[in-house]
């Protein structure tokens, strides 16, 4: 192994230690955090993401619907257009 090669995987290795250590930190700080913020406060956050993000368990479209919708079936960004 080079050091280009250990370079990368320290690199690596640091980036999910250090995603490791924040969500350990935010784990141990929850009730703390949900103590600055009122129970109003969640709720509305919670009601907010629950109206505006599309579920991932229960999506709207399928996938299929972009590749065969015509719209969008001859752009180029689409990688199946030849096949139709």
């Amino acid at each position: 192994m080079d050091k280009a090669h250990l370079i990368i995987y320290l690199a690596v290795f640091a980036s999910i230690v250090s995603v490791l250590i924040t969500c350990c930190l935010l784990y141990l700080i929850r009730d703390r955090l949900s103590k600055l913020f009122s129970k109003n406060t969640l709720l509305k956050i919670k009601k907010f993401l629950k109206e505006n993000v599309k579920s991932i368990d229960e999506p709207s479209s399928s996938p299929a619907d972009y590749i065969i919708d015509p719209t969008y079936r001859y752009m180029p960004e689409n990688i199946y257009h030849n096949r139709y």
